[in-house]
């Protein structure tokens, strides 16, 4: 993710260098906007499994220090848990993307015919 705010020119890429130092919140939203893929995930967005998995990282991070974790550490350790599973997620996204776009119906040569579907016998 870049930001910037308080560096000199030469750093924004040229598509951005129009914008001046006041416009630096539109800067920022547009280099954050193009980092994330995804949302970052919260607890209450991912399955019971996954809620498990990240109790169970934090109980063992708290085993290994022999006391509490603090809010930094605690949060550290949910944000690495999160990320790992944020990427299994899209890793599965992106192959079940790949198995749609090779299952698609590819047109063929053949052109439809009309006169196949419909019966030549006219109506009561």
């Amino acid at each position: 993710m870049k930001i910037a705010i308080n560096t000199p020119n030469a750093s924004i890429p040229l598509r951005y260098r129009h914008l001046r130092r006041d416009n630096c919140c539109t800067l920022i939203t547009i280099f954050t906007d193009r980092a994330t893929t995804m949302k970052k995930l919260t607890l209450k967005d991912m399955t019971e499994s996954e809620q498990r998995e990240v109790k169970t990282e934090l109980d063992k991070a708290r085993k290994n220090l022999g006391r509490e974790l603090t809010n930094a550490e605690n949060n550290k350790t949910k944000d690495e848990v999160v990320a790992r599973i944020m990427a299994a997620r899209e890793k599965i996204e992106k192959a079940t993307r790949a198995e749609r776009k090779a299952n698609r119906v590819k047109p063929s040569g053949e052109t439809f015919s009309w006169s196949a579907s419909i019966s030549t016998r006219p109506p009561r």
